[in-house]
């Protein structure tokens, strides 16, 4: 695993760099992270590593999502088609641990099941790569919760902080 220079990410970034150099179908990535430090140290890498995309970044926190096909439809209407057979876009999605957090705990929840039903059209309906930033907690509840969805993500990628510069002294 390659660690790019002055980034605190784990993730392979050649596999990225790969996986998103002239992207011609849509692709869904999951990212995870351990703190929100790292997780915007890792999208302003996203930004000076890929620009040849449009990026965006669309934060749901305090709203309740539950159609995610529908709601990046209404807060990305114009969403530029492949040029030169090329995605164009590329969405930063976060704050859905938000949704899941506002649901029912006793209920059977709206998010996750609308998930496993709108894959294909998360996944080849939308002209863009999206990258959906989730926390551990959420990540487990989409793997467990969201199997027919969690089957058809193509990538899945870890950014964790440097660890700790300093070490304790030993007690002796």
């Amino acid at each position: 695993m390659s660690i790019k220079t002055n980034t605190y990410q784990t993730a392979d970034w050649d596999e990225l760099e790969y996986v998103l150099s002239e992207r011609h179908k849509p692709a869904t990535l999951v990212c995870s992270f351990d703190t929100l430090s790292t997780k915007e140290k890792a999208i302003a890498q996203f930004k000076r590593t890929f620009p040849q995309y449009t990026q965006h970044e669309v934060d749901t926190t305090g709203e309740q999502v539950v159609s995610l096909f529908r709601y990046l439809n209404e807060k990305l209407p114009a969403l530029a088609n492949a040029q030169n057979g090329n995605i164009q876009t590329l969405v930063h999605l976060s704050g859905l641990e938000y949704s899941l957090m506002a649901e029912d705990p006793a209920g059977p929840g709206l998010l996750l099941p609308e998930l496993n039903f709108e894959r294909e059209l998360v996944f080849r309906d939308l002209p863009l790569v999206l990258v959906i930033w989730v926390n551990h907690y959420t990540l487990k509840r989409l793997q467990k919760e969201a199997p027919d969805f969690w089957d058809w993500v193509q990538y899945q990628y870890h950014f964790s902080s440097p660890p700790a510069s300093g070490k304790s002294p030993r007690p002796g």
